[in-house]
C-alpha cells in the first residue's frame, strides 16, 4: 500500500468575521486552503525539482529564508496574468511546471458570509429550495454591499438583519423590473422575500472561523481517491491541527515549521496565487457605480491582452486544477462560489485556443466571446447548486 505525504497552507484567513476584519483594506471574502502531496516514493524526485527551482529564484522570492506568496504583490494580478511583469510570469511558469499528474492537489474555497448565513438557516433541512435561498442572500450581500445590512449581521443583530434584508430585496426587485437581464434575479428575490415572511432565524451563530470546513472536504477527497495511509503536515497552526485530528480521526498529523519544509512553501504559493487571482476577479466583477447594474458588465479588455507567456500560464493552471489528479472532491466549495466559477470560465475559455489562434482576434472580441463561456459555466453550476 502506498504512503502519501500531504502539506497544508491557507490564505485570506480571518479568525473572526466582524467589522474590523470586513472593513480591513486587504479583506477578501473567500477563505482559501490548499493541500498538496504525493506518493512518498516520489520524495526524491520532488526534492530535486524544488532544488532546481529554488536555485533560480531564492534571491528574489524568498522572505526570511522561505518562499512566500507575499513576495508577489496583489497589484500584479490586477488584470489576471496579463498584468504580470516578465520576471513574475517566468517565476509562475516554472512554479506551475513543478506539478504533473502524479501530484495530488486539493483546494478549499469558502465564502465567509455564507458561513454565517448557513448557520442562520441551519434549522431548515437541506434541499434545492434552501440552497437557492442561501445563494441569493449571500449574493445580495456581496454584490450590492448594503452597509446597514452588512453591519447588522456583523454586529450579530439577526432580527434586524432579516427586516433590513426584506426591505432591501423589495427595493431591489422594483429597481430590477425594467432591466431584462435581471429577470432571473428577480425570480430568486421573490422566493427569498416570501421565505423571509416565515423565517425564524437561528441566533446561536459563531463568527469565529471553523477550521474543520477545509478538513471536511479533504476527508471526502481522501475517500474518493481511496487514500488510507498518509501523513498530513500543517504550517504551525494549532487550531488547524486540532480540527484535522477531530475530522480525520488520525494521529498522523503534525505541525511543522515551513522554513524546514519546502512542501509547505509550495502549498503557500498555490493558495496565495489563487487568493490574488480570485481577489482580482472579485474586484473586476464589482459594480463600478450605482447605475452600472442596468447593463451587462464586460471584463476590462486588459484581461485579454495576453502575450504568449501569460497565455501559457492559464493553460498550465487549467491542467493543474482541471486535468491533473481528476477528482470530484478536488475543489471543495460552498453554495456561493461565483469568483471560483469566473476563474474556471477563464481557464476554460483560454483552453479553447492555441496562442496563435487566440492572437488572431483582438481583446474586444475575446471580452465578448468570453461571456458565452461564463454564462455556460454559471448556468450549469446553478443547476448543480439548487439540486
Amino acid at each position: 500500500m502506498n504512503t502519501y505525504n500531504f502539506y497544508y497552507d491557507e490564505s485570506s484567513h480571518s479568525r473572526n468575521i466582524n467589522e474590523k476584519t470586513f472593513y480591513a483594506h486587504n479583506y477578501y471574502e473567500n477563505f482559501i486552503a490548499t493541500i498538496i502531496g504525493w506518493d512518498s516514493n516520489k520524495n526524491e524526485l520532488m526534492a530535486s525539482r524544488f532544488d532546481r527551482f529554488s536555485n533560480m529564484y531564492k534571491n528574489d522570492y524568498c522572505k526570511d529564508g522561505e518562499f512566500k506568496s507575499q513576495t508577489i504583490k496583489a497589484k500584479n494580478f490586477e488584470f489576471g496574468f496579463a498584468s504580470l511583469n516578465k520576471h513574475v510570469t517566468q517565476f509562475l511558469h516554472d512554479y506551475f511546471s513543478l506539478f504533473d499528474s502524479d501530484i495530488n492537489i486539493y483546494v478549499c474555497c469558502i465564502s465567509k458570509f455564507e458561513y454565517i448565513i448557513n448557520q442562520l438557516l441551519c434549522q431548515y433541512p437541506r434541499n434545492n429550495f434552501i440552497n437557492a435561498i442561501e445563494y441569493t442572500i449571500v449574493k445580495t450581500i456581496l454584490v450590492y454591499k448594503p452597509k446597514e445590512l452588512i453591519n447588522a449581521i456583523l454586529n450579530q443583530d439577526y432580527n434586524s438583519f432579516i427586516k433590513l434584508l426584506k426591505y432591501f430585496l423589495m427595493q431591489q426587485y422594483k429597481n430590477n423590473k425594467k432591466i431584462p437581464h435581471k429577470n432571473n434575479e428577480n425570480k430568486n428575490i421573490l422566493s427569498v422575500i416570501h421565505f423571509l415572511n416565515y423565517i425564524k432565524p437561528y441566533t446561536k451563530i459563531s463568527h469565529t472561523w471553523n477550521y474543520k470546513i477545509a478538513l471536511d472536504g479533504f476527508k471526502l477527497y481522501l475517500k474518493e481517491k481511496q487514500i488510507i495511509d498518509y501523513h498530513l503536515f500543517i504550517d504551525n497552526e494549532i487550531n488547524t491541527k486540532e480540527s484535522a485530528m477531530a475530522v480525520l480521526k488520525t494521529e498522523n498529523i503534525s505541525n511543522c515549521d515551513s522554513k524546514q519544509y519546502y512542501q509547505i512553501q509550495l502549498a503557500d504559493l498555490m493558495s496565495g496565487i489563487l487568493f490574488k487571482l480570485l481577489s482580482s476577479i472579485n474586484n473586476e466583477c464589482k459594480y463600478k457605480n450605482s447605475g452600472s447594474y442596468h447593463s451587462v458588465q464586460y471584463f476590462n479588455e486588459k484581461w485579454f491582452e495576453l502575450n504568449k507567456q501569460s497565455f501559457i500560464l492559464y493553460q498550465k493552471l487549467y491542467d493543474i486544477l482541471l486535468v491533473y489528479d481528476i477528482s470530484y472532491a478536488k475543489v471543495y466549495t460552498g453554495i456561493y462560489r461565483d469568483d471560483l466559477n469566473v476563474l474556471k470560465s477563464l481557464l476554460m475559455y483560454f483552453h479553447l485556443y492555441s496562442y496563435e489562434e487566440y492572437n488572431k482576434r483582438d481583446p474586444k472580441y475575446h471580452t465578448k466571446e468570453f461571456m458565452k463561456t461564463l454564462n455556460q459555466v454559471f448556468r450549469g453550476d446553478f443547476d448543480i447548486t439548487i439540486n
